[in-house]
């Protein structure tokens, strides 16, 4: 049995894994510039391009709530804002070039704060978030309206994953500078990642207002809209910023990702395949240009060279080429997870992994590919890397539960059920961690339930809640419905068992209790029968004038002792003392002693005593034997009789 597998589906855009962070407050820098990629960066050698569609898109695994924006390292990239920005008076204009006429960069004076400013963007640089948030902070104290101290520190709060303090931060740069494109999309992002996608549009919105062909701004609100699932708007509004900047990949891949989640799989590759050329491609000089500049260049190094205009126009990008090309992969792999082609998907995931190694979703992904695949070790390792980049990433927390469910740790389901109860604390209401800890208990014996009985009725209350909180969105063939099928059979062949085993019990008690009933009443029977046999004899003897026989007592109950005939205590039986004879034995007889000699004058000898009787064990003597002299006396003999 399987668990929902929580995917991170249509993900924002890594933006917050390669927001430019900046290192001025008004130095003498383009507000737009961007050096997130160097012209001579050697490609990735493996393009992806799309494949014919030859089936539609059947999702195997039901998706999760989408999830927040990714929380990889940001790139830098030199951004100068200024409050002045916002009233600012553009110098000059380009030349037409065919490209919509967008005011030039504005200078700005250098600021009070730039040196701590400096530092604490090095220190960003080197993922040294402790020391990067200290000068930062120290910056936003001495320029207080620095845009761009504020941005910046809300990177490093955003990065080491104080996300209140971001939003503050961040809230502060737009305040300041309410057309600062950057600290707009990191303001969304942080939305985004709150699942609050109306405020981030709000927020665009209000932007867009003094810069309504910011293709920067308008890539953030496509991404916004759809991560409040209005794809068809979404679309809309790529569109709208092609037609600004037909080469932007960033809307080519929102693009994409709205037309699959339309489940328009082929237009979706067709988009994303054009992104990617974007990225790997050979530039192609426009018309009138100097071929000879962009002989041997890829496209992505021209328009990084080229640029927006402060206004970011042609050729602005949030995010740098190894984020775009990561999320491409990332794409591909989700399309071929939805056709449950889970190999493909792990290969695409991987990809996206190895391009960008802080994309927290992906190691998600891949990690849910371990799992389909049984393979318990891989995926512990893919998700716990995915929360060590965000340990806020609740789809991560709560796969790496259903990965310890089915490893062959002797601990599993305690491990499980403990990252499953984390996921709780952050998100009481999700219904997939119901669902989760539903199978859980059904499929293991938890030591905080006395017996099978109560984990299978604990694995029914569970997804009773679960379809509690989905309410209206349980769809007709939720699988809930079968492991609520299941979790009752089980409970009931455990009560069938419970009740069995107490009626066997009973059973055995009752026999137990038949059987000593029938000894008693045999004992009784038979004492009765002694006592009659008895008094019976004892009659006899009394109509034949003999003394009565000695009465047999009745035979001991079992496992008893009898008393003795004299009606003493019997001794204990380990006691040394031997039992008293049954009968007493009779003394032995005399010897027969001689007469002595008789003497003159002899008087005539007194008459014989009579024989003694022998005891009635002895026979008596014969009569034609002599009786035996008595034995000598003491005492004078009796007078003779007169």
């Amino acid at each position: 049995m399987n668990a929902k597998l929580r995917t991170s589906a249509f993900l924002p855009l890594l933006l917050a894994s390669a927001l430019g962070v900046t290192a001025c407050g008004g130095a003498d820098t383009a507000d737009d510039q961007v050096m997130t990629q160097q012209p001579n960066e050697p490609t990735l050698p493996q393009a992806i391009a799309p494949q014919p569609v030859d089936q539609p898109i059947v999702p195997v695994v039901p998706v999760a709530p989408v999830a927040s924006p990714t929380d990889a390292a940001p790139e830098t990239a030199p951004v100068a804002e200024s409050p002045l920005a916002a009233v600012a008076t553009p110098t000059g204009t380009k030349e037409d070039d065919g490209t919509p006429q967008l005011p030039e960069d504005i200078r700005y004076t250098a600021s009070p704060a730039e040196a701590q400013l400096n530092d604490g963007v090095n220190f960003l640089r080197q993922n040294d978030l402790f020391e990067a948030r200290q000068h930062l902070q120290a910056a936003t104290q001495t320029d207080p309206k620095s845009a761009s101290a504020w941005y910046n520190l809300a990177i490093a709060q955003y990065r080491a994953g104080s996300y209140d303090d971001a939003t503050a931060s961040v809230q502060n740069a737009v305040v300041l500078n309410p057309t600062y494109s950057r600290a707009v999309v990191l303001q969304s992002v942080l939305f985004l990642r709150k699942h609050e996608a109306a405020r981030a549009l709000d927020a665009v919105d209000k932007a867009l207002l003094g810069r309504p062909q910011d293709v920067m701004l308008m890539s953030a609100r496509a991404r916004a809209l759809v991560e409040d699932k209005q794809y068809q708007a979404a679309i809309d509004q790529c569109i709208k910023g092609i037609k600004v900047d037909q080469d932007n990949p960033e809307l080519m891949r929102t693009l994409g990702e709205a037309y699959l989640a339309m489940g328009r799989e082929g237009l979706a590759k067709m988009a994303l395949e054009r992104a990617w050329t974007v990225y790997t491609g050979d530039a192609e000089a426009p018309p009138g240009a100097d071929e000879k500049l962009y002989a041997g260049k890829k496209t992505y190094a021209m328009r990084v060279a080229h640029g927006g205009g402060s206004w970011r126009g042609p050729g602005s990008e949030a995010i740098d080429r190894d984020a775009g090309m990561a999320q491409i992969y990332y794409m591909y792999g989700q399309m071929a997870l939805k056709r449950d082609e889970v190999e493909s998907a792990r290969d695409q995931f991987m990809k996206a992994t190895q391009t960008r190694p802080d994309y927290a979703e992906a190691w998600n992904n891949l990690g849910v590919c371990w799992i389909i695949a049984k393979k318990a070790d891989e995926a512990i390792e893919a998700l716990n890397k995915a929360l060590e980049i965000e340990p806020t990433l609740l789809e991560a927390r709560v796969n790496l539960g259903s990965a310890w469910r089915i490893s062959r740790d002797p601990q599993k389901a305690e491990k499980a059920k403990a990252e499953y109860e984390r996921a709780m604390k952050q998100d009481p209401r999700n219904p997939a961690i119901h669902f989760d800890l539903g199978i859980l208990y059904m499929e293991n014996p938890m030591p905080d339930v006395g017996g099978d009985l109560e984990r299978f009725q604990r694995a029914l209350d569970y997804f009773q809640t679960y379809l509690e909180l989905k309410g209206s969105g349980v769809e007709p063939k939720d699988p809930v419905r079968d492991y609520i099928q299941e979790a009752t059979n089980l409970r009931k062949i455990e009560q069938d068992k419970r009740k069995a085993k107490e009626q066997g019990e009973k059973d055995a008690e009752e026999t137990r209790k038949q059987k000593a009933d029938e000894e008693r009443q045999k004992l009784e029977a038979e004492r009765k029968k002694q006592a009659e046999e008895d008094a019976k004899r004892e009659e006899e003897a009394r109509k034949n004038g003999v003394p009565p026989p000695e009465t047999t007592p009745p035979p001991p109950a079992e496992g008893t002792t009898p008393p003795p005939p004299d009606g003493t205590t019997p001794p204990p039986p380990d006691s040394t003392t031997p039992p008293p004879p049954s009968e007493p034995t009779p003394p032995p007889p005399a010897e027969p002693t001689p007469a002595p000699a008789p003497t003159e004058p002899t008087p005539p000898p007194p008459p014989p005593d009579p024989a003694p009787v022998p005891p009635p064990s002895e026979p008596a003597p014969s009569p034609s034997e002599p009786p035996a002299p008595p034995p000598p006396s003491d005492e004078p003999p009796p007078p003779p009789p007169p």
